[in-house]
């Protein structure tokens, strides 16, 4: 049909989606997480020109193989290889090469309940939000873990709010999603390349007033019984330590 008056309708062109998995030698884990994520995806995320890309940074197993054998499976799963690891490196990389709206990322232990992704997605991609992080400090979030990191995290925050004044309640949920235009802005800034690097991106995100969202997330420290956490606590609280006075620097150096 043709119409007769007015230029005739454009297709709206769908958000184009990347959903991070960051992997260091996570080749027995990944088949789990990909499917799940993947069938998460097909059903909540349709709107959404959605991939799921797996960061393999710096692994030593055979992470690639396993990815080309889902591949076969799920044709929306690309894989992103770094040399060096570090999940900073890896989020850094894959936020300045991807062709991307909006970008999520996960852990590969997907100890976020997924019925969070949406939210935190939708949140970005309707700009009601630059950064949005999963919380598992804000009203209406639950958390199950051992009682020792349960003390260790509430004690970083609190350290995050005297030393650098940040406002976002959980620097370190790894769940986070961003608008491209914002990490453009934000990446160069960000030095860090392992775990630091999220409250780094928070810290120069709210000093440079982007608005950072935060959402209450189901939180269970269970992982498949194939691996296990490769945090190690107090070396990460040192080295935490070391870099917030650094950041708290950085951010007394950095003008708008």
């Amino acid at each position: 049909m043709v119409c007769a008056y007015g230029s005739p309708p454009t297709a709206t062109r769908m958000t184009k989606l990347t959903l991070l998995l960051p992997a260091y030698n996570e080749a027995t884990v990944l088949p789990w997480s990909v499917r799940t994520l993947s069938t998460y995806a097909e059903g909540a995320l349709a709107e959404y020109d959605w991939r799921i890309v797996v960061v393999d940074n710096g692994s030593s197993d055979n992470t690639p193989a396993v990815i080309a054998d889902l591949q076969k499976t799920v044709p929306k799963l690309t894989l992103l290889r770094l040399v060096e690891k570090g999940r900073g490196r890896a989020l850094k990389q894959a936020w300045s090469e991807l062709d991307y709206d909006v970008s999520a990322y996960m852990d590969v232990d997907l100890a976020v309940a997924l019925d969070a992704v949406k939210p935190l997605v939708d949140a970005v991609a309707s700009h009601s939000a630059d950064i949005a992080v999963g919380s598992r400090y804000a009203p209406g979030a639950s958390i199950q873990r051992s009682f020792f990191r349960s003390i260790t995290s509430v004690g970083y925050n609190f350290l995050t709010k005297v030393t650098i004044h940040l406002r976002t309640r959980d620097a370190q949920c790894g769940f986070k999603a961003i608008r491209k235009s914002v990490a453009t802005t934000l990446l160069p800034l960000v030095h860090d390349t392992k775990w630091f690097f999220d409250t780094e991106l928070l810290a120069f995100a709210e000093h440079r007033k982007f608005r950072v969202r935060e959402i209450p997330v189901a939180w269970v420290e269970t992982r498949p019984a194939l691996r296990k956490s490769k945090v190690k606590v107090f070396r990460t609280i040192i080295d935490y330590l070391v870099d917030l006075l650094r950041l708290r620097r950085a951010l007394r150096h950095d003008t708008v």
